[in-house]
């Protein structure tokens, strides 16, 4: 680093400030920790995300859809299946439809998603949302790629709730 100088003796120089060893290492230190701590939030980000991807993981059955404000009925028997890596696949009456991949945010308030279809219909859509996930439920509020991303669960707008039950 220019300008940072070690020595026994705090003094001015020409060039730059000198350093005590003690403040030298101190300056050291307080980068050192800075370094760790961030490297810690990626990983508490990584488990995070990770520790939700494996709560995802398993068969939902949709249980119920909402619109503009209205919930209708589900008429179809619709499945959608999480690996434990982000990647998901829809049935619908016991046949395949689409499939793609998800990224989760565990740590925004409320938890983001962003939903990628890979094949079959909406192909190449992005959908962005948000989720929340327990043991045996799940909701996820969505809106299209080219609109806003909902910070609540709300259906309105041009957002669309979907609810799931874990399937055994």
């Amino acid at each position: 680093m220019p300008g940072l100088y070690f020595s026994r003796r705090p003094e001015r120089r020409r060039g730059g400030r000198r350093l005590s060893s003690r403040r030298a290492f101190l300056v050291a230190g307080a980068v050192w920790a800075a370094l760790v701590c961030s490297a810690g939030v990626c990983c508490a980000d990584d488990e995070g995300v990770r520790a939700d991807l494996a709560r995802f993981s398993g068969a939902w059955r949709v249980v119920g859809i909402e619109a503009n404000g209205e919930r209708g009925e589900n008429r179809r028997e619709i499945l959608v299946t999480y690996d434990g890596d982000g990647h998901w696949s829809l049935t619908v009456d016991g046949n395949a439809g689409s499939r793609g991949t998800v990224r989760l945010d565990p740590l925004a308030a409320p938890k983001e998603i962003d939903v990628s279809i890979a094949d079959g219909d909406g192909k190449g859509a992005e959908l962005r949302g948000i989720y929340e996930v327990g043991d045996k439920s799940l909701r996820i509020c969505l809106r299209g790629e080219q609109g806003w991303r909902p910070r609540e669960f709300q259906s309105r707008d041009g957002a669309l709730m979907l609810f799931f039950e874990r399937q055994e």
